[in-house]
């Protein structure tokens, strides 16, 4: 029996509204670590975004090291990490000599002419027993050259281009290499892909639409690029875990924590079990320390709402969304009174009320005011012609923007 635990995305160092979470990193950490211990993991997977930054501060720093100290208390025989877009190749791969002694394996960057760095052999006193194809984030500085009289549209497609590219060659090296051992082990392992990405189910068509899902500068990938062949796909860079195309074998585990008040589901990591021929895989999920609440109404649903929380006398963070008609003193006053003695932090409070008197200016506006976010976007995909059918992918995709764009918010603040 082989088992193998995938998670990503653990971003450490994150504030939250300015607020340090180094303790919810912290318990996160050990969760994870008592999961591995508890269900004597093999092999871990940490697909990118290790660090919230590129330079780290050092209570973050102290934390990833802190877990890796512990991992090597644990049964696990191999771990091995990828660089995310949030992450520095050069501060992953500083104290790669020392952690490669304890089979802890870090893949930060590439090197296209060596593409057999991302190939990762694990073996078990000397015997291999899986395949990792480790492909961290693909800078494109890093993968092709931008040439100077390439317009925005050219740019997004030849980067894309060289990605899927790179995949499918270090794909390919992979399965010789699985080949290889077969012939000379006469054991056939399994193959697992690692990678930092915005990957999608279904492919793109070549509109201004599909054009303006680049995230950042992750181009949306297929799930097609990868080899049929890989037992099992660990992806990072999306917060939420789901599957892709309904394979549950190419999956994103999401985030461990909640980044933002937005991530309201509940967090897991990925187990994947792999006994003879036979494959299984299924969620872990993390409980949370300090529940993340929204709160959005006028101040009698509010004050509602905080009372139900403070009854229940375990820590909430909040953020209150203001809307009625009710002035600042009085809300402020009420909400201080409502959160005394509790264990309820409120982190911010926005007054939506601002924006909306705003937009009732213009006749014209003025009715988009009776739709949310959600419903704009889902007549957007009507007005597209988008089918019923196809539409999940695409409310995934656009929820997962609006939760990177309130990070960016958060940030700024």
């Amino acid at each position: 029996m082989l088992k193998i635990l995938h998670t990503s995305d653990l971003h450490l160092g994150k504030n939250l509204y300015g607020k340090s979470r180094t303790d919810e990193f912290c318990q996160i950490l050990d969760q994870l670590t008592e999961i591995i211990k508890k269900e004597n993991i093999d092999v871990l997977l940490i697909a990118g975004d290790i660090f919230d930054s590129s330079m780290p501060a050092l209570d973050a720093q102290k934390l990833y090291y802190d877990f890796l100290a512990k991992l090597t208390k644990t049964k696990l025989k191999h771990t091995v990490l990828i660089a995310g877009n949030h992450d520095s190749p050069n501060f992953l791969k500083a104290a790669d000599p020392l952690l490669s002694s304890f089979n802890i394996h870090i893949v930060s960057s590439i090197d296209i002419e060596n593409i057999n760095k991302e190939i990762i052999v694990l073996e078990d006193n000397g015997i291999p027993f899986l395949i990792i194809c480790a492909i961290p984030y693909l800078r494109e500085r890093d993968i092709r050259r931008i040439l100077i009289d390439e317009n925005e549209d050219e740019i997004h497609a030849e980067y894309k281009k060289a990605v899927i590219g790179h995949i499918r060659k270090v794909s390919a090296k992979a399965f010789l290499k699985q080949e290889e051992i077969l012939n000379n082990y006469h054991i056939k392992i399994p193959v697992i892909a690692m990678a930092h990405l915005f990957m999608i189910g279904d492919a793109i068509s070549d509109t201004d639409t599909a054009r303006d899902l680049f995230v950042g500068s992750l181009c949306p990938i297929e799930a097609d690029a990868f080899d049929p062949r890989y037992d099992y796909i660990a992806l990072g860079h999306l917060h939420t875990g789901h599957k892709i195309k309904q394979n549950e074998y190419i999956r994103y585990s999401g985030t461990p924590l909640p980044m933002n008040f937005g991530e309201t589901e509940t967090k897991h990591a990925c187990l994947i079990e792999f006994d003879k021929d036979d494959k299984k895989l299924s969620l872990i999920p993390f409980s949370q320390t300090k529940k993340l609440v929204r709160i959005k109404g006028d101040l009698d649903i509010i004050s509602r709402r905080l009372k139900e929380l403070k009854k229940e006398n375990i820590p909430f963070m909040v953020e209150i969304l203001l809307e009625g008609q009710e002035d600042a003193i009085t809300i402020k006053n009420r909400i201080d009174s409502l959160t005394s003695n509790s264990l309820i932090e409120i982190l911010r409070i926005k007054d939506n009320r601002c924006f909306g008197k705003a937009l009732s200016q213009y006749d014209e506006i003025k009715q988009l005011t009776d739709l949310n976010e959600d419903s704009v976007f889902l007549r957007l995909l009507e007005s597209a012609g988008i089918e019923e059918k196809d539409r999940p992918e695409y409310i995934s995709t656009y929820k997962e923007i609006r939760r990177l764009m309130i990070d960016e918010e958060a940030d700024a603040k």
